[in-house]
Formats: structure tokens, C-alpha cells, sequence
């Protein structure tokens, strides 16, 4: 009877246990952050070193920003917004989207071409006709410029040289900049026109052209919370100031990045 009773208690323990750690795990607070896809590998980084913290659960959505805007527009439950164009992040502060006096500058990039890292092409001195010539029967991968910013600044930087006309029929239009950089890596594109970092954030593609800043628009990230009908939570204004930090600032540089 006593072995019974003591069983009895021990099974009421790890219940209880279970029940508690069970709890707590609905109870950790969620943040979702809707993120240009070409900031996944830092953020991802990022998003480790943070959720070390109890009680916080942090979510990453990664898309073109155009697209994570409309879904924020649509009514989506994104507590940040991380996007490659100022244009999207005006749009949802015109439309009272975005916390007032919360979208911040906080991140620059560069404009390259990556090709397959065994390609015999390597570094370009001029981007000129002799670059179409390289890419022969398979297709220049790029983001589609009507919803993909690195879509948007390459159309800028190849009308630049003068080049868009004689290649937008070579293009094989990704749905964002990622799948761009995939299509090269898989050797299924000849060479992609992709940021700094994405290029750097692969092993299996090289950089052989940085276009000048001067053919394009500043590439700029902006950040800011997002104004949903609830009061945005503590949380989520942590998270945002933590990738605002000198500490964050010191990784998105490691990775390629460049500060304001």
C-alpha cells in the first residue's frame, strides 16, 4: 500500500511537471518578423543569439518586401518589418501601418554578379557586350523588378550600361532575390544578379562584378514596427531596439553589411 501510495505520488509529480513545462511554453510571448529574403542568414543568427532570453519566441517570414508588405496591408499579424526598399515601408506608414517615428535607415547593401564558383569567368574589368557573350543558351537570374527590390535595382544598373534591352529576354525572373542566387548555385542559371551578402552567404558562387553605386538607387534597409490594433508588445519593442544595437550592428557588418 505505501509502494502504491508512493508511486501514486511520484506519477502526480511528473504531471504536474509536464502540465507546468507544458504551460509554460504556450505562454512564451510571439514575435513575427516579416523580413526581405536577402537578410535571412544574419537575421537568423540574430534571432539565435536573442531567443536565448525566456518567454520569447521570435518568427521569421521572409519574402520579397513588396510581397510582405501587401500581406501586412491584407491584415497579416507582423510585428516588425525588415525591407530592402523604403519604398514599401512609406507605403504601409502612409496607410498608418507602421509605428510612428519607428522606421529607421539601419542597413546598406551592394549590388554584384555571382556566377557558379567552378565558372571560368571571373573577375569583370567592364560589364559590357562581353558578358552576353559568357552567358550563351542559359538564362541571367534576377528578381522580378516589379515586386523584388535586387529585381528593381538590377533593371536600373543594366539600363545603366545600356544593356537592359539586349538582356531582358536572357532573364529568368525570380519571385525574390534568393531564388535568384539558388538558380545559380544549382548551375540552372549562368550568373545572377544578386547583393553583396547573398553572394557572400554562399560557398558555391563567386563575385566577379560590383556595379557601381552610382547605376542604381542606394540600397537601404528599413526597419520599424508595425501598428496593429492591439498595443505592440514590450517584446517586440525590445527586439527592435536590440537590431538598432552596436552589438547587432557588429554582426550585420561580419556578414557583409554596412552601417549608416
Amino acid at each position: 500500500m505505501i509502494i502504491f501510495n508512493r508511486f501514486f505520488i511520484l506519477c502526480s509529480l511528473l504531471f504536474s511537471f509536464i502540465s507546468f513545462s507544458y504551460a509554460e511554453q504556450n505562454t512564451k510571448t510571439e514575435i513575427l518578423v516579416f523580413a526581405a529574403s536577402s537578410i535571412q542568414t544574419v537575421l537568423d543568427r540574430l534571432i539565435q543569439d536573442y531567443s536565448n532570453f525566456d518567454n520569447i519566441q521570435i518568427k521569421p517570414v521572409y519574402a520579397s518586401s513588396a510581397d510582405l508588405a501587401k500581406q501586412i496591408m491584407n491584415g497579416a499579424p507582423a510585428d516588425l518589418y525588415i525591407t530592402a526598399d523604403p519604398h514599401w515601408i512609406n507605403v504601409l506608414d502612409k496607410k498608418n501601418l507602421i509605428i510612428k517615428n519607428t522606421n529607421k535607415n539601419f542597413l546598406y547593401n551592394n549590388l554584384v554578379i555571382a556566377v557558379p564558383k567552378d565558372s571560368s569567368l571571373n573577375q569583370l574589368s567592364n560589364f559590357d557586350q562581353s558578358f552576353i557573350t559568357y552567358l550563351q543558351d542559359k538564362p541571367l537570374a534576377m528578381g522580378d523588378p516589379d515586386h523584388v527590390p535586387a529585381g528593381k535595382y538590377g533593371k536600373m544598373a543594366l539600363s545603366f550600361f545600356g544593356l537592359w534591352d539586349q538582356l531582358k529576354s536572357k532573364i529568368a525572373y525570380t519571385k525574390d532575390v534568393r531564388s535568384a542566387l539558388w538558380l545559380v548555385e544549382k548551375k540552372e542559371a549562368s550568373a545572377a544578379i544578386v547583393y553583396n551578402t547573398d553572394a557572400k552567404a554562399s560557398n558555391k558562387v563567386k563575385e566577379i562584378f560590383k556595379f557601381p553605386e552610382t547605376s542604381h538607387d542606394k540600397i537601404i534597409y528599413v526597419l520599424g514596427l508595425v501598428n496593429k490594433a492591439e498595443k505592440s508588445s514590450s517584446q517586440a519593442e525590445d527586439f527592435y531596439k536590440y537590431l538598432l544595437s552596436q552589438k547587432a550592428k557588429d554582426i550585420f557588418i561580419q556578414f557583409g553589411f554596412a552601417i549608416p
